[in-house]
């Protein structure tokens, strides 16, 4: 629990105090801040033709409602909650947002690459040129900054077909961009058929109705079955990557294989420059025919 208390003591050990802070951890952070979207920037301002620059967050999730309730229904757990993962992607000359919804509530690792399998394989069957991917994304421990997420972001894009790809993280507190404004959007419509006397009780009717809406947003369902097909492909004896709060940058070209680094840079791409302490980690390899039948269930 937090509470607020009195601590008392001299000035000067009050200034050295904040002097200390500074230099050890606000200058640090204020450095990653600007370095982060900097990168971020450049990136999208320099994309070529065969990249593709990803960015993406959970928004908080949707509650779904009726457009007339009784008195009880507006307490406890009555109306159903929809998971919603937003998105844009950046391409040459052009970009699309995207948001899968899901009635799971889960935001882990299994969840995350659930929602990104669709979006991956249209993108891959619209834009066939595109081999090198770069991901972006806030750096919660529990949804994008873990191992699970790491392994899988190892080996489904290698079996997807693409050649390399980055995941990127913006500083902790700073990860906010244009897939909350979709998010943001995408509950504005909902709530305003609410409002005109349209129900949306549940996941499959909110993506019913913003699938037949006017947008340019394209909308998947994420089916739950589909999120806990991914939890058996992923090691349960896995080990963390040592360091993994300071990484801000993984690269993967190999399966099974990543560089990861404290910033990101793009400074020799595509080829991979060693700036930031680069350093290297293997994941051990998953059984052959699990891998298998991942490839084969994304080609039907």
């Amino acid at each position: 629990m937090t509470r607020k208390c009195c601590k008392r003591g001299p000035l000067k050990q009050l200034k050295s105090s904040v002097c200390e802070y500074v230099r050890e951890q606000l200058a640090q952070h204020v450095y990653n801040v600007r370095h982060q979207f900097r990168a971020y920037r450049t990136l999208k301002q320099s994309i070529e033709t065969n990249e593709a620059v990803i960015h993406v967050d959970f928004s908080e999730n949707y509650i779904c409602k009726n457009a007339v309730e009784i008195q009880s229904a507006h307490f406890g757990g009555s109306n159903k909650q929809a998971t919603l993962h937003t998105g844009v992607a950046y391409l040459f000359g052009e970009h699309q947002s995207f948001t899968t919804i899901s009635e799971s509530l889960r935001h882990d690792p299994s969840a995350i690459w659930a929602h990104l399998k669709p979006v991956l394989h249209e993108l891959k069957r619209r834009h066939p040129e595109i081999t090198d991917l770069h991901f972006w994304s806030d750096g919660p421990t529990t949804q994008y900054r873990n191992k699970a997420n790491f392994y899988f972001f190892s080996t489904v894009l290698h079996q997807m077909g693409y050649h390399a790809a980055t995941w990127n993280f913006f500083e902790s507190g700073h990860g906010k961009g244009a897939p909350d404004g979709i998010g943001a959007s995408v509950k504005r419509q909902a709530d305003s058929w609410v409002s005109s006397g349209v129900d949306v009780p549940s996941a499959q009717k909110l993506f019913d109705f913003l699938e037949c809406g006017n947008s340019t947003t394209q909308f998947y369902l994420i089916d739950p079955v589909e999120i806990t097909e991914f939890d058996a492909l992923w090691p349960s004896t896995l080990k963390p990557i040592n360091g993994t709060m300071k990484v801000h940058q993984l690269h993967t070209d190999d399966e099974y294989s990543v560089s990861y680094r404290n910033l990101s840079c793009f400074c020799q791409r595509p080829t991979l420059c060693s700036c930031y302490n680069l350093r290297r980690h293997r994941f051990p390899s998953k059984k052959p025919h699990i891998v298998r039948s991942l490839h084969l269930h994304n080609i039907t």
